[in-house]
Order: structure tokens, then sequence, then C-alpha cells
């Protein structure tokens, strides 16, 4: 983690200053015409564009894993039919064959692992005939896997299969064999050349489950497990040498002279070259902590390699990286690319895998996208709107790819700054989309996380209202057809800035029995029900001084600052008796002084009182009411008015009042409440109401198993796990329904962290804690930095 200090708080706040000034003075850079922006990141130096072919596959392709392409044809593996056997009906445990004739025999496809090939533009798909995986022994059961796959320079394939064997000895006893590792040469057709049992020889590895294979230009062959060693054998298979990491190896590529380097984490992201000569490593180049992925070279580099937003080549003899495509804004998904390879002519081949939610269960689809560079003019000319993120979220970055297929009109472009973060500084993304807006290059759309000073915007009039925007939607409903709550409470003075398509909460949670079934109170009220019970009584587990502090702060930072006027309170009675609240608890806590009682157990025994929660649907009250072995009340965080419970959202959106065309970003940020959109949101409350109504609707649906005599039994819908608690979820009941509606009409606040607060009421609480400053002390000069720093910002 990296240390945050006085000076590098004052460059964030100074850096957040600047940017807020320019955001009042600058717009868009447009063209003269005042539509286009002039710097599209989509297009090239040279007025070129990459764009995206798609070719849907076969619908006998059920999966597509270790992709390799050569000589214009796609190799992989998948999972198929290899066969079948003839069985005698009676060792067939049906009703059917319970009256057959012994001599009747029933014939049973058999599955396994299949080679195939596709051409780049998804026609000429079929199964390399000539491959069966290896026969597993008479005496054995078990399966074959392919664990790792490639074509080498000639077009020979190279396939790494991995069986695990077992047998049941003469006492019925399951007996492991352990596994075997194949490694087999084989023609284009799949006929087998070579076969080498490696299992003896990858015995010293942590694991035999090969992961990766590559071959060099003189016929070597790579292996790795994807721990830390790769192996090295000669053509002929003999051993050559083992070669280790610090930490992991990734995958293994070959580089574009024919040489092999293996992808791998030393403290950093590095590739690593084989020297299979003086049997060590060579050479080693430095990536950047976001690369997630190394490609084989071709073309006019070296090697290439991606992260969330970009495809980038390497040049080995200028050593320099060359981002050559933006994974959004060529419309592709990068989170759903499961293999990739630049094609010598300069395009690139993906394999996309998705998933799409149809109710009942997740379905799988999978295409090619081949991407082509062609000159901008011969692509339709679209109003191009920036939107400028740290971290893109998936499901944002989804909605941006399908709106900009979508739309004729316009289209989203997006810039992430955390690709400028480092393992030594990780807010270097800030840092430079402060400086970047500094320079003119404001965007149209801000991506909004926790880290942006979004109070001070909003109290700088940076952003637009967008509540005329929704009122006016009648397509959308206006307010009405979203939950108003959620919204209101993402209100300044009875305005909105930002939206999003989905939301959670945040609560303090306790016994019903134990604090009373109101929700709300203050520090005193807690500390006051602290004293009746044992001295060694705690409000929380495992929490320090400083992390819960840090927390209260964050739930309830509108209690101690008003941006509208300036004013701070942080020298008041409520806040003294918050930081003497947290100097109750431990200033460390040892992880390894022993044995230590889980949380549910010290809950269980009225050792410990409260419990964050963090509801994001109807099933988590279950797994809290079986914690306290009971009902339980959303007491919250607290504070001195209101209740203390929150509103938090992953993402939210919001349009700047300088945007260059506000219909533009109106359409794209309008797809994000509509019913289409939010109708499979699982993972969080949605914040359309006819979905928000239809996750009800689901919770409150019973499951039932019906037994051989046509009885119904209401069954479990899943399971939820704390710690060493496992508890079963049902349907919810309307109480517990009920329950969760009332803390959502009774929750008027979101989460809000201003890191530089943050980072001030860290920094002059060490003292205090340390027992060298009083309360009221720390809180004076709290009261005298933050005051400054919130009238900087006005």
């Amino acid at each position: 983690m990296v240390k945050w200090t006085k000076r590098r708080a004052a460059a964030i706040l100074l850096a957040v200053s600047m940017l807020i000034a320019v955001l009042s003075a600058c717009g868009v850079k447009v063209s003269e015409n005042g539509s286009e922006k002039t710097d599209d990141t989509h297009v090239t130096a040279e007025g070129t564009v990459f764009v995206p072919n798609y070719y849907s596959l076969p619908e006998d392709i059920t999966s597509m894993s270790n992709a390799c392409f050569y000589d214009d044809m796609l190799y992989f593996t998948s999972y198929g039919m290899i066969g079948a056997e003839t069985v005698a009906a009676d060792d067939v445990d049906t009703e059917a064959d319970a009256e057959a004739d012994v001599e009747d025999v029933i014939s049973r496809e058999i599955y396994g692992p299949i080679l195939c090939q596709i051409r780049t533009d998804g026609t000429g798909y079929k199964k390399l005939e000539g491959y069966l995986p290896v026969e597993i022994p008479d005496d054995r059961q078990g399966n074959m896997n392919i664990s790792a796959f490639c074509v080498d320079k000639e077009g020979s394939l190279y396939v790494i299969e991995t069986g695990g064997f077992y047998h049941v000895d003469e006492y019925g006893n399951y007996i492991d064999d352990g596994q075997t590792v194949y490694l087999r040469k084989l023609d284009e057709a799949g006929a087998e050349l070579l076969r080498l049992d490696l299992t003896e020889i990858l015995s010293d590895l942590e694991s035999v489950y090969i992961r990766s294979i590559a071959t060099d230009g003189e016929g070597r062959i790579y292996l790795t497990d994807g721990d830390q060693k790769v192996t090295v054998l000669s053509k002929e298979g003999d051993k050559l040498v083992d070669l280790s990491v610090m930490n992991w190896i990734d995958n293994l590529i070959t580089l574009k002279d024919g040489r092999v380097a293996a992808m791998a984490y030393e403290g950093g992201r590095v590739v690593k070259i084989v020297d299979p000569v003086a049997k060590s490593w060579g050479e080693s180049i430095s990536l950047p902590m976001y690369a997630d992925m190394a490609y084989s070279g071709s073309g006019d580099y070296d090697l290439y390699y991606s992260d969330s937003s970009y495809l980038i080549g390497y040049s080995m003899e200028t050593k320099e990286s060359t981002k050559l495509i933006n994974w959004i804004n060529c419309d592709i998904n990068s989170d759903n690319i499961t293999g990739l390879s630049v094609l010598p002519d300069g395009r690139i081949l993906c394999v996309l895998r998705s998933s799409n939610y149809t109710g009942e269960m997740y379905e799988q689809s999978l295409e090619l996208a081949l991407i082509i560079e062609k000159p901008a003019s011969e692509v339709p000319q679209k109003t191009v709107l920036t939107m400028a993120t740290l971290y893109t979220d998936y499901n944002i970055r989804a909605a941006i790819i399908d709106f900009n297929k979508k739309n004729d009109k316009y289209r989203i472009e997006v810039k992430d700054y955390s690709e400028y973060n480092t393992e030594d500084d990780y807010d270097a993304g800030l840092l430079k989309l402060n400086t970047e807006i500094i320079t003119g290059n404001a965007p149209d759309l801000l991506s909004v996380s926790t880290m942006l000073p979004m109070r001070q915007y909003t109290a700088k009039g940076l952003l637009e209202d967008l509540y005329p925007y929704i009122d006016t939607d009648t397509e959308l409903g206006g307010r009405d057809a979203l939950m108003q709550g959620f919204f209101k409470a993402l209100e300044t003075d009875g305005k909105l800035y930002q939206i999003s398509p989905t939301f959670g909460l945040s609560a303090i949670v306790g016994s019903a029995q134990v604090v009373g079934t109101e929700m709300g109170w203050t520090i005193d009220e807690l500390n006051a029900l602290l004293e009746t019970f044992p001295e060694d009584t705690q409000a929380f587990a495992n929490v320090t001084s400083s992390r819960i502090l840090y927390d209260l702060c964050a739930f309830n930072m509108d209690e101690y600052v008003d941006w509208n006027t300036g004013k701070c309170s942080f020298d008041s009675e409520g806040f003294i008796r918050l930081l003497e609240f947290a100097a109750g608890f431990p200033r460390e806590i040892n992880w390894e002084s022993g044995e230590r009682e889980s949380e549910t157990d010290l809950i269980r025994e009225g050792k410990v009182l409260l419990q964050t929660m963090y509801l994001s649907g109807f099933d988590e009250l279950q797994l809290y009411q079986a914690m306290f072995g009971g009902d339980i009340t959303f007491k919250g965080f607290p504070c001195e008015s209101g209740v203390g419970n929150v509103y938090t959202f992953n993402t939210g959106i919001s349009m700047s009042t300088k945007c260059s065309d506000k219909e533009g970003a109106w359409a794209f940020m309008r797809t994000l409440l509509t019913e289409e959109y939010q109708k499979n949101e699982r993972w969080q409350f949605p914040t359309n109401r006819a979905c928000f109504d239809a996750m009800v609707e689901e919770a409150m649906e019973k499951r039932y198993r019906t037994d051989e005599n046509g009885v119904e039994t209401e069954v479990p819908k899943s399971t939820y796990g704390f710690n060493d608690l496992t508890v079963e979820i049902y349907a919810s009941t309307q109480e517990q329904v009920d329950q969760i509606l009332n803390l959502l009409d009774n929750t008027d606040k979101t989460m809000y962290y201003d890191q530089a607060m943050l980072d001030i009421i860290t920094t002059e609480t060490e003292a205090f804690f340390a027992g060298q400053k009083s309360a009221a002390e720390t809180a004076n000069v709290i009261q005298s930095r933050i005051n400054i720093y919130v009238n900087e910002q006005k």
C-alpha cells in the first residue's frame, strides 16, 4: 500500500483546486462546426480507424479454448463427442432397462476433448477427425483433458493432455492413481506424429497441470504450470533446463524472431526471454502494472500485450510501447476476450465470450471479431463525446459498447486514467486526469468514483442538473419510473448531478433485543448501551481505532461539512465524542497472535454487539438474522441527525455543464436507467422501479421439490456464508421484504469519500491515539486544516 504523506496530500489538493478552476472556465474542444471533437481518440495519426467485423460461430461450438492462429485458420480446443460404445441394457440404470432382455444392447455417446479449426471469417468450421485423446487404461477410471495447445511455424499442432485416474479396490475404496501428462505432436489433420509421457520429467513441478506451451524457431518446446517454473525440452522431448521466476508466470509467447518468452510477475509485470543455449533467462522487458496478458509477436512488433483499455505493441529495437487500439473505442469489451492473435498483415483476431442472464440462467455466447484498420473516411461519421474515468466498471463498459454499436448519431469514447497508476503511485491516474483537464481536455461525461471531489464540483456549478432531462423523458417515464428515495439521497439542494443504474446500502445492524427496534442513534446512545454490558464487550469486532474513525467519518462527512456555505464543525462536541469513542478500540491488531474467535462466534456469545452489513438484495437479511439469532435492526452509523444508514453505488455518471452535445450525452445516460438495461441485474438493487418490483417478486417466489409421493416441500434458493456460519436462503417473507423497504424509505444519505479530508483526519489523530493530544486539541487542528481546505475549493 502506498503511504500517504502531507506533501503528497498537498499535491493532490492543489491539483484538485486547479481542476475545479479550469472546469469552471473551459469547455470541450470542438471542430469548427461544433459537432465533433478534434481529438477523436479512435482516429490514428494516419487518419485511420480500427473497425471490428463480428462473425457468429456455428451452434456446434459450445466452447473455445487455447485459440491459435496459423495460415488464415484459427485452431482451438473444445469439448464434444469423440465416439460411442455399446453396453448391455442391464448395465444402464433406467426403468426401461429393468424390463429389457439381457441380450439387448444400448449405444452410448462418449464425450471428451476435441480439436477444431475455423477460418477468420467464421466459415470453414470442422473438427479434426484425426485427433482422439489418449485412451484411459482399461483398469482405471477418470478422464483426459487438454490443458495447453499451440501451433508451430510449420503448422504442426502440440497438445498437452492431462489425465486424472483412479480405481476401486476389492473393498470398494476409491484409490487415487495420480496424474499422467502427455505431450503429443500432431499434423494439421490431428493425426499423431509424436507422443511423450512427461509425467516423470515434470514430477518436480509444483503442479503437473501444464497451463501454457510454446515452441521456438528451432523446434524446442517450452512448458509452464503457471507457478514459478518454465521447462525447456528439445524437439525430441529431452529436458534441457528448468528456469524459475520470483513470483509467478502468466503465459508463454513466441516473439517475432522465433524466441520464446514468459510473461511473469516479479514485483511487477515483466516479459522474460528464455535463452535455451545459455540455459538461463535472457533480456527482461518491464511492463505497466495493469498489463494483464502478453501475446506472440508478428507484423510490426516483437510482442503484444494488453490491459483493460488498450492493445499495445512493443518493439525491442526501439524499446518503446505503442498503443494500437483502445478496446472500448473499438467496440470491444476487453473482459470478454478469451483469445487474441495479431495476424502478420496487422489484422487483429479476437475470440469473444459473453454471458447474458435470461431470467433463469446465464447463457454463454461465442463470436469472432476481426479488427481491420480502415481510412476514417470510409466509416460513418458520428458526433463523438468523451468520458473520463478512473477504472471502468464492467457493466458501464458493456453499456458504452452496446450504445456505440446501436446509435447511428453519437458514440462515446473513453479514457481510463487508471492506466497511469504505478506500483509506487496508485494516485498517478487521478493526478493525470486533473492535469489533462487543466490543459484543456475537459470531458463531456464523467464516470464518477469516490475518489473524485463531487461536492466541490457541484458547489462550483461544474455539473449539469439531470432532473430536467429525466422529467422530460416521457419514454423513460420520468421520476416515477425510478427509485426516487435513492435519487433523492443523491440530490444536492434539490438538484441531481449524477445517476447510477444500481445501488446498495451500508448499515450497522444488531439484535433487535439488544439495540431496540428503532433506527438511528448518536454516539452518546451507543456508549450508554455499552455501559450496560460487561467491560470486555465490544461494539465491533477486529477493528482498530483509526479504521473505525475513518469509516464513521466517511459515512457521515456531510454531518461536518456544508459545501454551500463552507462551514465546518469538526470542533463540535459530537465530533469530539466520536474521537473519544474511536480511542476505545485497539491501535493495532496482531493477526498472528494465535487462534482467534470468529466474528460470528463473538456475536453469538454476546461479546460483540454490532456488525457492518452491506445490503445488495433481499437475501442477505436472512444471513444476518441467523448470525444474531433472531430479528435484527438496521440501527445505522452513529450520527447527530437522522439515521446513519447510507446508500452506496459502484459507478455514477455525470454530465459536464460544458458538454459539447448534451442531447447526445443524455441519449447514452438514459439507457442506464431503462428497464431493458436493468432487467437482468442480480448483483445490486436496480434503480428502475419496474426492475426493482420484479426483484421483490423474485425474492418472494418459493421453490419446491416434489417427492415420490407427490408431496411438495419448500427448498432453499441459495446458500450464504460468513466466517464459519452457513445459512440456507429461502423465499423472503412479506415481513422481511417490508423491513428492507422500510430501510430504503428511511435512508437519505449516500456514502461520500473526500480522500483529502479523510487523510487530514487520519494524520492528525495519530498523536491523539498515541496519547499525546487531547480529543479537543485534535478536533481543533482538524477543524482548522479542513476549514482552510474547504474554503480554498469554494
